[in-house]
C-alpha cells in the first residue's frame, strides 16, 4: 500500500489514538468498580471482535481467519488478554495516571526483546534513550509507591507492561514474515 509524507495526518492520529486508548482506561476503571473485571473484559473484546469482523470480513471473507504462523498469532492474543486483565485488575488498587506511568516501562521489555528473540542490533543511544525513560517512569510512579499501596493480594500494574512487549514483538516478528491477518 502506497504511502505519502503526511506528518500532520500521522501526529493527528496518534493523538486521536491516545485520546481513545486514555477514554477507554478511564471507562474500563469505572466499569470494573461495578462489575466483575472478567466481564469487562469479555465485553471490551466482544465489541472489538464484532466491530473488526463487521469492518474486513465483507472484504477479506475466510482469509481474515487464515495465518501461515497460529502459534505467534495465538501468543499474541494471550498477551492482549493478560495485558487487559492485569491492567484491569491494576487500576483497582492505584490511579490511572500511576498505572499508566508504569506501562512506559514497555519500551525496556520490547528493546530487551528485540535484541534476544527479534535478533536486531540494538544501539547505545537507544540504550540511553530507554534508560531515560525508565528514570521517567519513576520519577512520576515514586520509587516505593507499589510496596506502600499493597493490598492483601500482590499489585498487579508492574507486571501489566510485561504482555504488552510480548504482543509488541509478536507482532514485529509476524510484520516480518508473512502471517496473514488472522483474528487468532
Amino acid at each position: 500500500m502506497p504511502t505519502r509524507h503526511q506528518p500532520t495526518l500521522g501526529i493527528l492520529l496518534i493523538l486521536a489514538a491516545g485520546l481513545l486508548l486514555a477514554s477507554q482506561d478511564a471507562l474500563s476503571k469505572s466499569l470494573t468498580a461495578v462489575y466483575p473485571l472478567l466481564l469487562v473484559v469479555w465485553l471490551r473484546y466482544l465489541s472489538q471482535s464484532v466491530l473488526m469482523l463487521a469492518l474486513f470480513a465483507p472484504r477479506m471473507g475466510l482469509n481474515l481467519l487464515r495465518t501461515q504462523r497460529p502459534w505467534l498469532q495465538f501468543v499474541r492474543g494471550l498477551s492482549l488478554v493478560a495485558i487487559t486483565l492485569l491492567f484491569y485488575s491494576a487500576l483497582r488498587f492505584i490511579p490511572l495516571g500511576e498505572a499508566t506511568a508504569v506501562i512506559f516501562l514497555a519500551p525496556l521489555v520490547v528493546i530487551v526483546l528485540s535484541a534476544t528473540w527479534l535478533k536486531e542490533h540494538i544501539s547505545r543511544g537507544l540504550w540511553l534513550s530507554v534508560g531515560v525513560g525508565l528514570l521517567g517512569v519513576l520519577l512520576i510512579v515514586r520509587p516505593g509507591f507499589v510496596i506502600g499501596r499493597m493490598t492483601a493480594g500482590m499489585d498487579p500494574a508492574p507486571l501489566s507492561s510485561t504482555p504488552a512487549q510480548v504482543a509488541a514483538a509478536t507482532a514485529r516478528k509476524c510484520a516480518a514474515m508473512p502471517c496473514g491477518i488472522g483474528l487468532l
